[in-house]
């Protein structure tokens, strides 16, 4: 499950005054006999013990049990329990502190949003501390690090907003795309912590409830940032993207609040995907059971920009880790995406992409690099503007915000990929005005999800809410993607793949 159970003695006096290390036995075989098969391992030392379990999470029940046993098995233990009152536990939970990656922080209605990609303090301390003189890879060290997301709702009179507010001044998104020390309890109710893998499922691990945030010094964030990196992780910086199709559509997947789209034959078989994501997080409800993606002529799977709801498909196919991704070059980097690429370069090819002039010719058109900042990830990632054999175009931003795409694929579009699921960027307006004008009575796809557990509102994150920006610049004729897979640019009916897939089309 990834997620590590920590205890220390709930009164302080003890835990400077007894060594744990000294019941360790009789606390390692309290543990293996609650959990059994379940226990992945167990750990002492002088002030905590700590266990973690392969499958199922224990329940409070249980944890309580547990401490029962370790108090009863030993009478130095029984007799310091007895001073308390009858219902009042000896351990408590340790509280802990993550290294947090923010990868994205939203506001609405007096409330921020911040999406942290976590792993472990002391987990990833031990991994640090004991690098040197191992035969481990950097593939195998990742392997063992368990990453966890939170999403911390605060409100703006929180002292812990205004510690955030401390860090950037006005610009509060620029806080984004760096790495903190989150320190807290885990409690019966609070902000979700969950053990979270691209190739697990998620599961809420815990509540935690946040005391603490401090920006990290460099001698702490320098290994983070060079850790969770590409360094070590076999990847190239081009690609061929030249195909002999000449007759193909753009398919946009219904796949919750995310974005899968791809370039498709008529044979409705991706040629190429551009994003892999969906619904992710709070937001997993609303991504479909049931899809079965094609791979049946091996696409590569472009990738716009790094945040979960653009490649979190692979969580659900595993195929897809053996195609070559072709990937933006992005800075900073949070522990998941690090876990994805290093496995995409085991099983498949990971390409970065890079170019001199920012711009990719293929047989389907430009992929360029967008021309914002390293502070945020709807900066500077990948857009494409696809250009049909009729001279037709197509724009496919991602999230990228319109501020900073080149000028030369704003215009003379016949079709458009909404922008960031068709939602505002925080604070920052100016992408509302830098819609591109529709001049050719083209068609625009909203890629989001909808659950009736946001009622009223779509999603957790209330999009698509520019749509009456959108109609304002002439994009009147819509097509949504929760009422299933949305296409852009044909010229005929395409056939049914026989592959097994139910990427389907309805024209």
């Amino acid at each position: 499950m990834g997620f590590i159970y920590r205890y220390e003695f709930k009164n302080k006096s003890n835990r400077e005054k007894v060594d744990l290390e000294d019941y360790k036995d009789m606390i390692v075989t309290a543990i293996e006999g609650a959990f059994d098969q379940n226990l992945d391992f167990v750990d002492v030392f002088s002030d905590f013990y700590e266990f973690r379990l392969k499958e199922s999470l224990p329940t409070t029940s249980e944890l309580q049990s547990l401490g029962k046993k370790i108090v009863r098995a030993d009478p130095l233990l029984d007799s310091i329990k007895k001073v308390y009152k009858k219902n009042s536990q000896l351990f408590r939970r340790k509280r802990n502190s993550y290294y947090g990656f923010l990868e994205d922080i939203g506001y609405e209605n007096g409330m921020y949003f911040l999406k942290f990609d976590l792993v472990d303090k002391e987990d990833s301390d031990r991994i640090q501390n004991g690098t040197e003189g191992t035969q481990l890879t950097k593939v195998d060290l990742l392997n063992k690090l368990n990453t966890f997301s939170m999403i911390l709702e605060i409100g703006e009179q929180d002292p812990i907003a205004k510690k955030i507010r401390d860090f950037s001044g006005d610009e509060i998104e620029e806080i984004a795309s760096r790495w903190y020390l989150l320190t807290g309890k885990h409690v019966k109710r609070g902000n979700s912590l969950l053990f979270l893998d691209y190739t697990e499922r998620q599961d809420i691990a815990s509540n935690f409830m946040l005391y603490s945030i401090s920006e990290l010094e460099e001698t702490g964030i320098g290994w983070l940032e060079s850790f969770f990196s590409l360094n070590e992780i076999d990847y190239q910086e081009d690609t061929d993207l030249e195909d002999n199709e000449e007759d193909f559509f753009i398919g946009v997947y219904n796949v919750g609040q995310g974005l899968c789209s791809a370039i498709c034959n008529y044979k409705s078989q991706p040629m190429l995907y551009f994003d892999f994501g969906g619904g992710e997080r709070k937001d997993t409800v609303t991504f479909p059971e049931d899809i079965k993606y094609c791979f049946s002529q091996k696409p590569k799977i472009i990738l716009s920009h790094l945040h979960r709801d653009h490649w979190i498909g692979a969580n659900r196919c595993e195929e897809a880790l053996e195609m070559e991704w072709v990937v933006p070059p992005q800075k900073e980097k949070g522990a998941q995406v690090i876990k994805l690429f290093a496995d995409i370069s085991k099983k498949g090819k990971l390409t970065v992409l890079k170019s001199s002039t920012g711009v990719k010719k293929t047989s389907y058109g430009n992929l360029f690099i967008c021309t914002g900042n390293n502070s945020h990830y709807h900066n500077n990632g990948i857009g494409f503007l696809v250009e049909t054999k009729n001279s037709e175009r197509y724009l496919m931003p991602g999230d990228n915000r319109y501020q900073h795409i080149p000028t030369q694929f704003l215009e003379d579009l016949n079709g458009i990929v909404a922008s960031h699921h068709g939602g505002e960027y925080f604070q920052n307006k100016t992408g509302k005005s830098c819609i591109p004008q529709n001049s050719k009575q083209g068609e625009i796809v909203y890629s989001y999800g909808k659950h009736k557990k946001f009622d009223p509102k779509y999603n957790s994150h209330g999009h698509p809410s520019y749509v009456k920006e959108y109609i304002a610049k002439n994009w009147k004729t819509a097509l949504h993607t929760p009422k299933g897979h949305c296409v852009l640019g044909p010229t005929k009916k395409a056939n049914k793949c026989s592959c097994g897939c139910n990427l389907e089309f309805k024209w």
